[in-house]
């Protein structure tokens, strides 16, 4: 063997070592730092955007459950009462089934429910925390119901017009 020959190969094993891909512990904490950065200015606007849509999603349940309520009325031609419950942030229609749950009163929890964490903070028709709608699908009285989730806040209006089902509009607003 020719003594050129083992120094060429010692050369070129030490040639792909030096060859390796890699990081080094420097790079590997810039990139870190610069993902740490990018969470903590992402993070307050995920979670507001987040309570946006679930008072968003509450307030546009809500609306189409008391159009349902209306429609219910006229096509039984039976009167259907909506009772809210602020304390427990629940309402429910009464003489309607629940679509999961046959045989059970229609309740929607909405601290627990598909919107999550939303409050009921107020619901008001003419004094009462109810609304019937006629067997014309009107409601008794006009009033309004007021969402809440950390600083978001959706109001839903109830008219007393001559339309049934387009009686009821929600407010998107932000803050108290």
């Amino acid at each position: 063997m020719n003594p050129s020959s083992l120094v060429s190969r010692a050369q070129r094993s030490s040639t792909r070592q030096i060859d390796r891909q890699g990081f080094t512990l420097v790079e590997l904490a810039m990139v870190l730092l610069v993902m740490g950065i990018l969470v903590a200015v992402a993070a307050p606007k995920y979670w507001t955007a987040i309570t946006q849509y679930s008072c968003d999603l509450a307030a546009k349940e809500m609306e189409a459950d008391l159009a349902y309520a209306a429609g219910v009325a006229q096509h039984t031609s039976q009167p259907v009462t909506v009772q809210f419950n602020t304390a427990n942030h629940r309402y429910r229609i009464l003489g309607v089934d629940d679509h999961d749950h046959p045989g059970q009163v229609f309740e929607r929890n909405l601290s627990t429910g598909s919107a999550g964490g939303v409050t009921l903070l107020s619901a008001d028709f003419a004094g009462t925390q109810e609304v019937t709608f006629d067997i014309h699908g009107r409601p008794d009285s006009a009033g309004v119901v007021v969402l809440e989730a950390s600083s978001e806040q959706r109001t839903i209006s109830v008219d007393v017009t001559g339309r049934s089902v387009s009686a009821v509009t929600a407010t998107y607003n932000t803050g108290p």
